[in-house]
């Protein structure tokens, strides 16, 4: 048969996540040993061990040992027995803070009376899991052993007995003795904490760690009063080196693993980025960092044509690392969000450094392998234009293939990769806030920019869109006008940004060119054998493939094209042609007008006599009227 798998007890674990459920959340200790009572009710029916025969039955003790310890229920309930005495305890001091003095006396001699009985407790479930742990040794995990147990879980458990024996003393007053197992306890944390893979394992060992903390610069501070040496006793604390008795074997594992984790943290790799240095304790980590920093040296002593395939190796090592990175920093957050410790914070800052570190170095050596491919691109461009020793009075020919559309498209798609892994850098957590880092970033983008704008200028023009391409030259342009000078970043041991070989004072003088130069290539177009120019025809970088002539302007032979135009006539007998007299005409229509404004006058004086005559007739009639018509017109009515 195959060896039985180790039990996993978790006793840290374990403890953590019921004393969080069952009351501890809160401090209410009655509800959390009330429920250490059920669980224990709990295993010990699930496993064959009640003690007592029916609800009414007799009680029948049957202990836990050793030799009738046979399932890991066995060894959990004795694990809550102990902490069920525990839980009393407090309850009891708690108690013992709400009442009269007489009373709290009372509670504290019956607390002081259930942490002895943690304390036995505690040693006697230590001695049961170590004679198990090396019964389970002496028959090599064969069919005899019954239970095997980690060694950490082993020692998790002397730790819980030292510190039961450590409260109990210390609420006795026994400052040393109470020191000692206290010293105990925390060694035995601190070297789980360093040898375990497991984030939240090492959170919870420094988590208990800071519960007895306290406890221990309480007992300094009563044995100081007493007059013994404080700096001994604070050099004792930091060592925290105790002897464990019966344990020769389980020491001698727990120096090997010690030994190895030495060796490691030796060997642990410590990098700078933004002026902030952390140390990087994943092994898997620390050697794919190792690896990207001998491949990106490596990188500089590499003819310029090799450099992409180390490039993409870098870049695949540095996206491995990330990923390991980000699963302890996702570990490191679970964790956080269990169990809170005092150090969880510089951990966790530890872990985002390294992580900003790696994830920035992945995509500026991305940015780095564009602009080497680029560099390649553009040298077998050169290469081609001297193979066709193109005469410098033949500029406005036929392009060669390097120069086609297509070239043209994946030149800007680089670019845009580029510009997109800058963006990606800036944005994150660790360089996001520095300033200068942020600057300079900035003016490395906006010159990639005006880089972009060139060469996608110049797939304008080789599609013909020839607007287009002098609106992008002038954004361009711009692009470069907002170039400002800042303060060079502390970058560490993360690569540079990435710069091109050509200088921004050639580059200017291109995009400035470009317009006019659009403007020949629309003109030149219709008689050219393609409509795709190169590159190297531009103005000002014409001059650059002159043999032995950048003092002198390159000759463009231009062909004479008929302008389509209207056209124009030359008359000799322009000057001999008389014009009528347009005055004469004016005075005619002043007339007419004159004439026409009397007549309007005489019409409305001759109305006007009209309606005046009309008025005196209708007076008259009036005052003809006989006066007896006033005074019977009523009878017959008026007519």
């Amino acid at each position: 048969m195959s060896a039985t798998a180790p039990a996993a007890l978790a006793l840290l674990a374990t403890l953590a996540d019921a004393r969080a459920t069952y009351g501890l959340r809160h401090d209410d200790y009655a509800r959390y040993r009330a429920f250490c009572t059920r669980r224990i009710q709990r295993l010990r029916a699930a496993s064959g061990m009640r003690q007592a025969k029916g609800r009414a039955g007799k009680y029948d003790p049957k202990p836990i040992t050793a030799e009738t310890a046979n399932d890991l229920k066995h060894v959990l309930a004795l694990v809550f027995t102990v902490d069920r005495y525990w839980a009393y305890a407090m309850d009891l001091a708690e108690q013992a803070k709400l009442v009269d003095e007489v009373s709290a006396n009372q509670k504290r001699r019956h607390m002081l009376k259930k942490l002895k009985l943690a304390a036995s407790s505690a040693e006697h479930l230590e001695q049961v899991v170590v004679e198990l742990a090396k019964q389970a040794k002496n028959t090599d995990g064969g069919e005899d052993a019954t239970l095997l147990f980690n060694l950490t879980d082993v020692l998790e458990v002397r730790a819980y007995a030292h510190e039961m024996h450590g409260r109990y003393l210390f609420e006795k007053h026994l400052w040393q003795e109470a020191l000692d197992h206290f010293l105990g306890a925390k060694s035995i944390y601190e070297n789980i904490a360093k040898v375990t893979p497991d984030a939240t394992h090492a959170a919870l060992c420094q988590s208990a760690m800071d519960v007895l903390d306290p406890q221990l610069r309480y007992c300094t501070y009563h044995l100081s009063k007493r007059g013994h040496d404080v700096d001994a006793l604070v050099e004792l604390i930091a060592s925290g080196r105790r002897a464990a008795v019966d344990a020769d074997h389980f020491q001698r594992e727990l120096d090997a693993l010690l030994a190895t984790s030495d060796n490691t943290d030796s060997a642990a790799t410590t990098l700078t980025f933004l002026e902030t240095t952390v140390t990087v304790r994943n092994a898997a980590v620390a050697r794919a960092i190792a690896q990207a920093r001998d491949l990106a040296d490596s990188v500089p002593l590499i003819d310029a044509n090799q450099r992409v395939p180390v490039l993409q190796t870098l870049i695949t090592t540095l996206l491995a690392a990330e990923k390991l990175a980000r699963k302890d920093l996702d570990a490191d957050q679970a964790a956080k969000q269990k169990v809170a410790t005092s150090t969880a914070d510089s951990t966790t800052r530890g872990l985002q450094v390294t992580h900003t570190y790696l994830a920035y170095a992945r995509r500026i050596f991305t940015a780095h392998r564009n602009l080497a491919l680029l560099a390649d691109r553009a040298a077998e461009d050169a290469d081609r234009a001297r193979a066709a020793a193109l005469p410098a009075a033949a500029l406005t020919t036929a392009p060669s293939a390097p120069t086609t559309k297509k070239r043209l498209a994946e030149n800007v798609r680089l670019y845009d990769n580029i510009l997109a892994n800058l963006a990606e850098a800036r944005a994150l957590p660790h360089v996001a806030s520095d300033a200068r880092a942020c600057a300079a970033i900035d003016v490395r983008t906006a010159e990639f920019r005006a880089r972009r704008a060139r060469d996608l200028a110049l797939a304008y023009v080789s599609a013909g869109k020839y607007a287009d391409a002098k609106a992008v030259s002038a954004r361009g342009i711009e692009h470069l006008d907002s170039v400002e000078e800042t303060e060079a970043a502390e970058w560490g041991d993360a690569p540079a940004l990435p710069t091109a070989d050509e200088d921004v004072a050639t580059l200017r003088a291109d995009l400035e060119g470009c317009g006019p130069w659009t403007d020949a290539m629309r003109v030149l177009a219709p008689v050219r054998d393609a409509p795709v120019p190169p590159v190297s025809h531009a103005p000002v970088a014409a001059r650059a493939v002159l043999d032995g002539a950048s003092n002198t302007m390159p000759v463009v032979r231009v062909h004479p094209l008929p302008v389509p135009a209207k056209p124009v006539f030359f008359d000799l007998a322009f000057n001999a042609i008389e014009f009528p007299d347009l005055g004469a005409g004016q005075e005619a229509e002043k007339r007419v007008e004159t004439k026409r404004a009397a007549k309007a006058a005489d019409a409305v004086k001759v109305v006007e006599e009209v309606v005046v005559e009309k008025e005196e007739v209708v007076v008259e009639k009036e005052g003809a009227k006989p006066l007896l018509a006033g005074w019977f017109g009523g009878l017959w009515g008026r007519k």
